[in-house]
């Protein structure tokens, strides 16, 4: 009874923002509405909206059944959504937006060739010449990028995994001058490039195959180089090169950028805005602390000092639980790597130190 009265209150309002919008924009505007209902798991009245539209038989009508497909593969309704892919031929003008469906569901699934085969041909169909146009187009263009740029590093293809975050200049608006020359966009972009490297290196590091130390060096100089501004690409960066210093095992290195107050203030200060946008679980206090758990571990392993061992992997089980206790636990990013690198200081203190470590309720309860 509640579900069919929400039902009778969303589903006229639903209608009205339809009916208000432009024509040329009423179909956007369903598509984003659609993914927002998508995003609350609300997938009746997703469907419902879409079916309305395509009641009407518009002439780009194969954009709303392959919206209607996105909702299927989100309800793991495999088999309909496919369906709908498949009778989109290719000669129909959204053909690739039927690539852009079935690629991003594919990577989401693991299976990142195909997918990666299928974002590819919806991606290089933009160019300076035809750029992403409204708000649900950009946005879907927005995401093939960094599906492709996931699929990339999952499949060990580094160079193309930087390369693709350039197709993000297509957001951008040709006839706006942005301010300060465009610094701010080619900074972020930069940004974006040197944390996708060390994606790569982090998984090559763990694969154990080569190349990951030459990824990590060539960013440690060029993430310097972005801090000219007190802003938050300046705090991540400090991060990323503590992050790089990790993996080349130059902890006391990584180390000395986090134990530098100035610093370590100046990052965790961005945690209140982030909280105030309901968004604290990708602050990036989170990973400061989980790349401080990290670089506190390696040193420990390292240590000589039995003493300094144990001090060590304590202090980073600190770091660990901070990341899961204050960040919003599996909502965040950082959740599974903090957990692992708790569960790994746990087992050397209980096997080598007999020590057994206790969390509190409350982060006990999260790791269950």
């Amino acid at each position: 009874r509640q579900e069919n009265t929400m039902r009778l209150r969303v589903l006229p309002l639903l209608a009205l923002l339809l009916a208000a919008a432009p024509a040329f924009a009423q179909h956007d505007m369903a598509i984003q509405l659609s993914n927002r209902l998508n995003e609350l798991r609300m997938f009746d009245f997703s469907t419902y909206l879409l079916d309305q539209e395509i009641g009407k038989a518009p002439p780009d009508v194969s954009l709303l059944k392959l919206q209607k497909a996105r909702t299927l593969f989100m309800q793991n309704k495999a088999d309909e959504a496919e369906a709908i892919i498949a009778a989109i031929p290719a000669s129909d003008p959204h053909y690739l937006f039927a690539r852009f469906v079935f690629g991003t569901n594919a990577i989401e699934k693991g299976r990142n060739e195909i997918g990666i085969q299928a974002l590819e041909a919806y991606v290089n169909s933009f160019s300076e010449a035809r750029r992403p146009e409204g708000n649900a187009q950009k946005e879907d263009f927005q995401k093939a990028v960094y599906y492709l740029k996931h699929a990339y590093e999952q499949t060990k293809e580094t160079q193309k995994s930087v390369a693709i975050l350039t197709k993000l200049r297509l957001l951008e608006d040709p006839g706006q001058q942005p301010e300060s020359g465009g610094l701010p966009p080619e900074r972020e972009l930069k940004l974006q490039q040197y944390q996708a490297k060390l994606d790569s290196a982090e998984i090559l590091k763990q694969s154990g195959e080569g190349g990951w130390q030459a990824l990590a060096n060539e960013v440690l100089a060029p993430l310097r180089e972005l801090m000219w501004n007190q802003d938050l690409i300046t705090a991540i960066a400090h991060i990323e090169r503590a992050r790089a210093l990790a993996l080349l095992g130059r902890e006391q290195e990584g180390l000395a950028i986090f134990n530098d107050r100035n610093i370590w203030n100046f990052i965790v200060a961005f945690d209140d805005p982030f909280k105030e946008e309901g968004m604290l679980s990708g602050a990036p206090g989170a990973k400061a602390f989980l790349w401080r758990g990290n670089l506190l571990a390696g040193l420990a392993e390292k240590a000589a000092n039995p003493q300094d061992k144990e001090k060590g992997y304590i202090d980073a089980i600190r770091a660990y639980f901070t990341v899961i206790a204050k960040y919003e636990g599996k909502q965040c990013p950082q959740f599974n790597a903090a957990l692992g690198g708790y569960i790994k200081a746990r087992d050397v203190l209980e096997k080598d130190f007999n020590r057994k470590i206790q969390p509190p309720k409350d982060i006990a309860d999260l790791l269950v």
